[in-house]
């Protein structure tokens, strides 16, 4: 379980944060929320899919990893097997905070989860310098944190789109597990093909002054690598 607690530098001075990859390091995760600056990388490896949050019930722009749940099939050992790395995995142990007074969340702040594996007293990258002042690393991450808070709005705006278009479709994946047994992976929703080919030049303009319809054609496109994923899975996966 994460344990977030906002960043002090009179309390984790001495922290750092390791940076390579590994299962005992939480990198064990079957999707990850992604946000629509990131598709132009994603679209190299990964199925990008619109998917249900079991906790809040949003709908989520998702670039999935795995089959099944904490498997990640792009983590080889300690190695990331993937061209890019996805911006809500790189900047772990962080999030942002946000005052429950602050309606217009004005006066965010960054929080670190306190039970992560991640953290250490001697490796990795420190949080502060010898001043107290944030280091390069920590700045980095916050400017990553600030990309994501802003790109969250933006997803939902994306999805409410496409769904009141009907331009989405749920979708599923079939394939046979490691002992032989039929599985299906169900609940995502994918851009339709047939409707998103037959859009009006209206529905066409629209997306592309809202800035959207590049997102949509590579939303489209990374579909292919949801067979890739499977093929993945019986190459190197385990159940």
């Amino acid at each position: 379980m994460s344990r977030y607690v906002a960043l002090d530098k009179s309390k984790h001075t001495q922290l750092r944060v390791r940076q390579s990859y590994g299962a005992e390091l939480g990198d064990s995760v079957s999707s990850v929320p992604v946000i629509l600056p990131e598709l132009t990388h994603l679209v190299a490896d990964f199925p990008v899919v619109v998917i249900q949050s079991k906790d809040s019930g949003r709908y989520r722009l998702t670039a999935l990893l795995g089959l099944f749940p904490a498997q990640n099939l792009f983590l080889q050992g300690s190695k990331w097997d993937a061209s890019y790395v996805p911006l809500n995995l790189q900047v772990r142990p962080f999030r942002m905070g946000r005052r429950p007074d602050d309606a217009n969340n004005s006066n965010p702040f960054v929080m670190v989860d306190a039970d992560s594996p991640r953290l250490s007293q001697d490796q990795g990258e420190v949080l502060f310098d010898d001043a107290g002042s944030p280091s390069d690393y920590l700045r980095r991450q916050g400017e990553v944190l600030s990309l994501l808070a802003d790109g969250e709005a933006q997803v939902t705006a994306f999805i409410d789109y496409l769904m009141a278009k009907e331009l989405l479709e749920e979708t599923r994946v079939s394939f046979n597990d490691h002992q032989g047994e039929k599985k299906t992976l169900t609940g995502m929703f994918a851009v339709s093909q047939k409707k998103s080919s037959a859009m009006d030049l209206a529905t066409i303009s629209e997306l592309h002054s809202k800035g959207w319809l590049e997102a949509l054609y590579l939303m489209k496109a990374s579909m292919a690598h949801l067979r890739s994923l499977v093929h993945r899975y019986q190459r190197l996966g385990s159940d």
